[in-house]
Order: C-alpha cells, then structure tokens, then sequence
C-alpha cells in the first residue's frame, strides 16, 4: 500500500494533549500542512489560531463555553 493511502487509513483524532513543547520547525510544517487541507466544495471557510499563550487559550475556552451559537433565521 502505498505510504499516502496508508497514512489516511492510519489517522486518528487526538483529544488529550501534553504539555510538551513542538519545535517552532514542526509547528511551521503543521500548519502549512492545515492550509493545504481540502475543505467540502473547495470552499475554504475556515480560520486556524496559532495560539501558545495559556492565559488566551483559557479565555478562548471560556468564552466558547459560555456564548450561545447564533443561528440563522428566516
């Protein structure tokens, strides 16, 4: 198999993080990698936060947690 199909078929979703630090050389793979990510109908809507500072990602947290999803009306 070869190693492209192999690696689609091997991805998993990761939901527990450590605190252990990634090279600012990996980092810059990852997230050129994310851009390169098909998206449904080539549409690209999306937005990626490089956020390092804990303080942020908290207030980010919580502010996730407690605003309510705005829905379209007709």
């Amino acid at each position: 198999m070869n190693t492209i199909i192999e690696s689609l078929h091997n991805r998993k979703s990761v939901r527990a993080f450590t605190e252990q630090k990634i090279s600012v050389q990996d980092r810059e793979q990852i997230l050129l990698a994310a851009t390169q990510a098909p998206t449904a109908g080539n549409q690209q809507m999306y937005t990626i936060l490089d956020i390092t500072d804990q303080n942020l990602k908290n207030i980010l947290l919580y502010t996730k947690m407690y605003t309510k999803k705005r829905t379209k009306t007709s």
